[in-house]
């Protein structure tokens, strides 16, 4: 044998026993051959040690590509560049469509070059990791939101922004810097669990009023943050924050008539007031206190 990930072919036997012995000793749920110099793949369920023959499939590697989760074909394709071009190991996780349901699997194997240095064959390791995956996935999930709300977190709500903001694509958006009017007082009277319940409706109104490709989290106790992208105009930043005080203003209307909450909102545009996060907050926090001086339940948008 030549240097790793070297193997001339005359070194590698044609008997399939034998190029498995590498990954033998690895516990997998299905072993593959992927002959690249003459298109042709073969799986084989590992049993203990010992391997179900299965038939020489024609180039598998797009039909398989098909099978891969829209979101995750782009590690399959990772893997299948650094296979061609000759890698010595690749791996990767993805979804793969299995008996018409997806489930989490891990890739990883070993590419064969021969004497010219060409990949011309690989061999690996399919296994499932389903539920290991999607509990590591809600693990993560929760580390990003808010326990109260389920909206995100101060930290992952700033660092998704920032992201947005470093793109540098310069399309209008607005941040919304907003706060429940008279909150202490909400908790002082009513208690905390009923505080923690109009934080946690509060939460599911903007949430409802903002895109799913918009940005929305708690930032403090009574703090929320909602940054809107791809802005048409600015009409469309007053009417959406016409229609959250509306909507947080019939919270608990209905249980108890005489009980109001309302709130007041900061808004800064980007790019107009600011492209950094901390510019933008700043000018939207601004226009926040501007908004309480004016008594409250309502919006400024900064510099108006």
């Amino acid at each position: 044998m030549e240097e790793s990930g070297r193997i001339p072919e005359r070194e590698l036997r044609c008997d399939n026993h034998e190029l498995y012995e590498i990954v033998i000793g690895m516990v997998a749920d299905m072993l593959f051959d992927y002959d690249i110099a003459n298109r042709r793949i073969m799986f084989v369920k590992s049993n203990g040690g010992r391997f179900d023959e299965r038939e020489w499939l024609p180039d598998y590697s797009t039909k398989l590509s098909e099978k891969v989760h829209g979101e995750d074909r782009s590690v399959y394709e990772h893997m299948m560049n650094d296979v061609k071009n000759g890698k010595a190991s690749f791996s990767g996780e993805c979804r793969l469509l299995l008996r018409e349901e997806y489930k989490w699997a891990r890739i990883q194997g070993r590419t064969f070059l021969n004497s010219s240095g060409k990949a011309y064959r690989a061999v690996g390791r399919i296994y499932g990791i389903d539920e290991q995956k999607k509990e590591t996935l809600k693990l993560y999930d929760e580390a990003k939101k808010d326990p109260l709300t389920k909206l995100f977190n101060k930290k992952h709500a700033e660092e998704m922004i920032q992201n947005y903001l470093m793109q540098g694509r310069y399309k209008r958006g607005a941040m919304f810097v907003v706060d429940v009017d008279n909150f202490k007082r909400v908790n002082d009277t009513m208690g905390h669990l009923f505080g923690d319940e109009t934080l946690a409706q509060f939460s599911r109104i903007l949430q409802f009023n903002f895109r799913a490709s918009d940005i929305v989290g708690r930032i403090g106790g009574d703090e929320f943050i909602a940054f809107m992208k791809d802005v048409r105009d600015m009409e469309a930043i007053r009417n959406k924050a016409d229609a959250v005080c509306d909507a947080i203003s019939h919270i608990h209307r209905g249980r108890i008539p005489s009980f109001r909450v309302s709130s007041s909102i900061g808004i800064a545009v980007y790019p107009d007031h600011g492209v950094e996060y901390e510019e933008l907050f700043q000018k939207a926090d601004k226009a926040l206190y501007f908004t309480k001086e004016r008594g409250k339940n309502g919006y400024t948008i900064f510099g108006e």
